[in-house]
């Protein structure tokens, strides 16, 4: 049996702590330092739905305009986008209107999407949860706010979440076409 994979691509401008967020949602354990991504990066993590274990890849890409088009060729497969932006900095809320205009381009059809705010431990907050909020509500996304460094925060219902949401699609892809053949007593579903 073919293992069943769920696909999540971090998008965001470089240094809004997505190699963070990909350490702790993969549960893995934050190294001393941490340098920006060259390219892309990922790790996994074991989720179970309905009995069923799916192997989660999460994509962590650069934020570096060089490498818009590998994180452009990586989106065609995601089952579902956390856009990050830090909370101290405006200008990677605006950045993530151009990350947007990326999916549309890569994908047909609608494709699951969260909002992160990330760095809320940080002074100087530039951007109120207020205004994040209404920003993802205008785009049709679920809002979390949390500190990567940290720890703390909404890291882990951000994951939940999207797996909540892409689930369906996911489990209805892996359902025979057409209708069953009538042949003795029904068999356990499996994975």
């Amino acid at each position: 049996m073919e293992e069943k994979k769920i696909s999540l691509i971090f998008l965001g401008q470089t240094q809004v702590g997505k190699t963070t967020l990909l350490f702790r949602m993969t549960n893995t354990e934050l190294p001393t330092s941490i340098n920006a991504t060259i390219g892309v990066d990922f790790s996994s993590r074991i989720v179970s739905r309905d009995g069923c274990p799916y192997k989660v890849l999460i994509w962590d890409t650069a934020g570096q305009e060089a490498y818009a088009k590998i994180a452009r060729t990586f989106l065609k497969k995601a089952d579902g986008v956390f856009f990050v932006y830090d909370v101290t900095s405006r200008d990677s809320l605006f950045r993530v209107d151009q990350w947007i205009k990326d999916l549309n381009e890569a994908v047909e059809g609608q494709v699951p999407s969260i909002l992160i705010g990330n760095k809320t431990d940080k002074p100087n907050r530039a951007i109120s949860k207020e205004e994040a909020r209404e920003f993802a509500r205008e785009k049709g996304f679920n809002y979390f706010e949390c500190s990567g460094l940290l720890n703390n925060g909404d890291i882990e219902d951000a994951f939940n979440t999207m797996i909540d949401k892409i689930y369906p699609k996911i489990k209805n892809q892996n359902q025979p076409a057409g209708p069953k053949p009538i042949e003795g007593p029904p068999k356990k579903s499996s994975c």
